[in-house]
């Protein structure tokens, strides 16, 4: 049997503490799951291809989201958005149908944690087909922090003025950190040569530093040592 056709069957399992694998932002990993929670927090890697790979595999992530709304990146481009909810437990989502030596995807939690004790995104592994393998985690040429409130997680972002209240009835409140000002910042700062910068970003809607909206008890110099918010 040709080698070319033994390794599109062939499927990798890979560990979340896999040296390939780069968290963004704040996260908590081990040899068997890494958990996230804060909005834009996530994962990137990159595709390789082996010497008698073929010439394109697919994507995989085991993944228990709880009650969030995620965003597959190729580069710098959302390609799909998924959502997931507390009761759908460890599912195996898709990433990418079609990938190749040279691909770079992301994963990014687009959401805020929707209930104080919202349990974290867990990342159990990913799968990579057709021979594939994933190639050295990169860098990126800049990063810098954000620390904030909604306008900085996005709340809102999808909504309209023509609908005000709408944010209030959504399921997420029409927030997409995918389509905030800090997806707009990252391209400025990483320039035209040197890629789109990374943002470590801690916001939560209604969070102040001396007083939060609604009376809240919790303030932001409480929640900036925290690996997960919730």
């Amino acid at each position: 049997m040709p080698l070319s056709f033994i390794s599109t069957m062939l499927t990798l399992a890979i560990p979340p503490n896999h040296p390939g694998i780069r968290y963004i932002s704040r996260h908590i990993v081990s040899s068997t799951v890494a958990r996230f929670d804060w909005v834009g927090t996530g994962l990137t890697v990159r595709v390789a291809a082996p010497v008698n790979a073929s010439a394109n595999g697919s994507l995989a992530v085991t993944l228990q989201g709880g009650h969030a709304r995620f965003g597959v990146f190729r580069g710098s481009t959302l390609s799909d958005t998924f959502t997931t909810a507390e009761s759908d437990g460890r599912r195996v989502y898709q990433l990418s149908s079609s990938v190749a030596g040279g691909d770079e995807i992301s994963l990014l939690k687009l959401t805020e944690p929707q209930k104080s004790k919202a349990a974290p995104a867990a990342v159990f592994g990913l799968e990579l087909t057709g021979g594939l393998t994933l190639g050295p985690a990169t860098v990126p040429s800049r990063t810098f922090g954000v620390f904030g409130d909604s306008d900085s997680a996005a709340y809102g972002v999808d909504g309209s003025s023509a609908h005000e209240l709408r944010c209030l009835e959504a399921a997420f409140g029409d927030e997409n950190f995918a389509h905030g000002w800090i997806r707009g910042v990252q391209q400025l700062v990483g320039g035209a040569t040197s890629g789109m910068a990374e943002a470590h970003v801690q916001a939560v809607s209604g969070i102040g530093v001396t007083r939060s909206a609604g009376g809240g008890k919790e303030k932001m110099p409480q929640l900036l040592r925290r690996s997960l918010q919730a």
